[in-house]
């Protein structure tokens, strides 16, 4: 077996000298396992001893350095960092009726986020689920897309719903704004760390998302840029966190089709928007439509109708 380098034993140190469940998983967070999949989430209480053994095994694969900067970072940029037990930690929600809804983000189980990293109001994740609502789609919007994106969020928030969607051009762009102009609340999740915005074009869009009470939320520590991986897996936070996601505008191999994919998997309601037969932007919402296990959205009232309807 291999001994404990002298920065791996530093980052041990560390984390046995502070909040070592917390301290853990931040450092867990920024050792990935591989390209593709993000590194599997650890039991309560396991944090440290997972650390441990892959410290053990391969002392080299955090930088005592780096392990600082992002804690020295996290700390200067007033960002909280949420881990399973905290209070903002979407689990599960109970609506009027009684029921429990589908937990939050540890219906992912071992996938889902080691820790998550957080800018502006944690409470909207504390929410009932029933209240948030995905809605994405494409980042080469027609106008048509963005503006039933926009008169969709509008109206959802309007009604109290909190719009929960990425950051990108297009439909994620056109719902926070539509949200902004109301001054309600959005949730971001997002592919990078929150010191490296991505896309760095929407700089302002961000800003007004926590100047309207809203929530910028990553599983990337500081200092990490955006991959294509991080922009697919980030998407399973998305499905996870609400009980309804809508597609907007997707084509064939749109990379938000893989979201409703994940919603559908975890037993979320899905619906989608149709469009003319001959864009090719609504071409993957077409398919999505004709699999069955989506509905066809036309207004922010299909939406509500979908949340609101008993759950066979």
């Amino acid at each position: 077996m291999t001994s404990l380098t002298h920065d791996a034993s530093l980052i041990l140190r560390i984390v046995s000298d502070g909040d070592r469940e917390r301290l853990a998983r931040i450092a867990l967070a920024m050792i990935p396992a591989n390209a593709d999949e993000p590194m599997p989430s650890p039991e309560g209480g396991e944090a440290e001893s997972r650390l441990r053994v892959l410290l053990t095994h391969d002392p080299h694969c955090l930088d005592a350095g780096r392990f600082r900067a992002v804690l020295n970072a996290t700390a200067e940029q007033g960002l909280d960092v949420l881990i399973p037990g905290d209070d903002g930690w979407p689990i599960s929600s109970v609506d009027t009726r009684g029921e429990l809804w589908p937990p939050g983000l540890s219906d992912l189980r071992a996938n889902q986020p080691v820790a998550l990293w957080a800018r502006g109001d944690i409470t909207l994740l504390t929410r009932p689920m029933a209240i948030r609502v995905v809605l994405t789609g494409s980042r080469a919007a027609s106008h048509y897309g963005e503006r039933v994106a926009s008169d969709i969020t509008h109206d959802l928030a309007k009604s109290g719903y909190i719009l929960t969607t990425g950051g990108q051009f297009g439909i994620d762009a056109a719902a926070h704004r539509a949200a902004a102009s109301l001054d309600a609340p959005s949730i971001a999740v997002l592919p990078a760390g929150l010191d490296r915005l991505h896309p760095t074009a929407h700089g302002q869009l961000f800003d007004s998302v926590i100047d309207t009470g809203g929530l910028l939320l990553t599983e990337a520590a500081p200092g990490t840029p955006a991959t294509r991986a991080a922009i697919l897996r980030r998407g399973r936070i998305m499905a996870a966190l609400a009980r309804t996601t809508v597609i907007v505008e997707a084509a064939e191999r749109s990379a938000t089709l893989p979201i409703a994919q994940q919603a559908i998997a975890l037993w979320r309601v899905v619906g989608a928007v149709p469009g003319p037969v001959t864009s090719a932007t609504s071409a993957g919402c077409h398919q999505l439509l004709k699999d069955g296990d989506t509905h066809l959205i036309t207004n922010a009232n299909d939406i509500i109708d979908l949340i609101d309807r008993p759950k066979s």
